[in-house]
């Protein structure tokens, strides 16, 4: 999971082990229907899998760098095939989840900011009875 939040730049984007991957992805299997379940497992074997499948390489995506893991899984979601494009994109949803459960994470990425205030808006009343 933590192939999605890679840093383009000098500076990296989340702090190492800020992130509980496998805590985060327990809960959402527990909290999921059978078919997402389902969906988020065959979506990990096929990532774990796709050097061999996609790359040619002899090995599993917890052998490859973290730049190489980010780019795999780049090319996954831009593959032909459908449902591997879609496994992907469950498996992103579910690492989004994972990052934004920590609260120093979510203080970092702005994502809990309150919602700006609104004045109330009052209409004329018309006191006369027709």
């Amino acid at each position: 999971m933590s192939g999605f939040v890679v840093s383009e730049g000098s500076e990296p984007m989340l702090q190492p082990g800020a992130i509980d991957w496998h805590r985060g992805t327990r809960e959402f299997l527990e909290m999921a229907s059978a078919k997402g379940r389902l969906g988020v497992r065959v979506g990990l074997l096929l990532a774990m899998t796709a050097p061999l499948w996609m790359w040619g390489k002899l090995r599993t995506a917890a052998g490859l760098g973290e730049a190489e893991r980010a780019r795999l899984l780049a090319a996954m979601l831009e593959h032909r095939v459908f449902f591997v494009r879609e496994l992907t994109l469950l498996l992103k949803l579910v690492a989004c989840m994972a990052m934004l459960r920590p609260a120093a994470v979510r203080a970092q990425t702005g994502y809990d900011r309150p919602a700006p205030r609104r004045e109330r808006l009052l209409l004329p009343v018309v006191r006369e009875v027709a």
